[in-house]
């Protein structure tokens, strides 16, 4: 039900937020999210790579502390690292200088682990 109410605005909220990137009307965008997982993540890079398929992981910035090899593993093999935040909480409820401090914590964390 949200993401039908949410569906004709996310373009305006994409371009607000400089993401720019697209997929052709004919893709099909796969995403994992909350890792780097030490066990899965592993399996679903070697799935991925035997069939040649790129894909987005959505990481949390204090599993890329945990595992960063894992996370510069997944930048290293062409796929797309992007920000799931630094601890996997409920954005809705904190306040604004705490999502922001989350989210600036999480980007640090991806970025000292992948160099992106």
């Amino acid at each position: 039900m949200i993401a039908h109410l949410l569906a004709p605005h996310v373009p305006r909220a994409a371009r607000t937020l400089g993401i720019e990137r697209t997929v052709p009307s004919a893709g099909v965008a796969l995403t994992f999210d909350d890792g780097p997982h030490p066990e899965g993540t592993p399996a679903v890079l070697a799935v991925l790579e035997e069939a040649g398929i790129q894909a987005t992981f959505f990481l949390v910035g204090e599993q890329v502390e945990r595992r960063p090899a894992l996370a510069a593993e997944i930048a290293e093999r062409g796929h797309l690292v992007a920000l799931h935040g630094y601890r996997h909480r409920p954005q809705p409820v904190l306040s604004r200088r705490a999502v922001q401090d989350d989210l600036a914590r999480g980007a640090h964390a991806i970025e000292s682990a992948t160099g992106r």
